[in-house]
């Protein structure tokens, strides 16, 4: 009986830990954008908004992700690529779905 109670907290803090997100999807992967406006628009809607927004946002990207799309597991540093433009790397879970996408800042483009 002690070993099944063992095995059982075991089993409830593993699935507790682990991240809600199911499935990643990489956004800058050929073929990816295009499948998801054909198989699911309203979560294609969604995430265009939020890929068209991001970049120009000033304050929290996380807080206003939180917010307006409920979305969750947000990551987006300030660690800069030294493109030109420059970029960076947003992450984030909506429904069982993670998705991530490297994001050009406008701000930081070259003339």
């Amino acid at each position: 009986m002690r070993i099944l109670h063992v095995a059982v907290s075991t089993a409830v803090l593993l699935i507790a830990t682990t991240s809600h997100a199911l499935v990643q999807i990489d956004l800058d992967a050929p073929g990816n954008l295009e499948s998801m406006a054909r198989d699911h628009p309203d979560r294609f809607a969604t995430i265009e908004r939020i890929l068209a927004e991001v970049p120009r946002r000033s304050g929290s990207v996380a807080s206003w992700m939180r917010t307006e799309f409920q979305a969750r597991d947000i990551e987006y540093t300030d660690l800069i690529m030294t493109t030109n433009p420059a970029k960076k790397r947003l992450k984030f879970t909506l429904g069982d779905t993670a998705y991530v996408k490297v994001i050009a800042l406008e701000r930081y483009a070259a003339p």
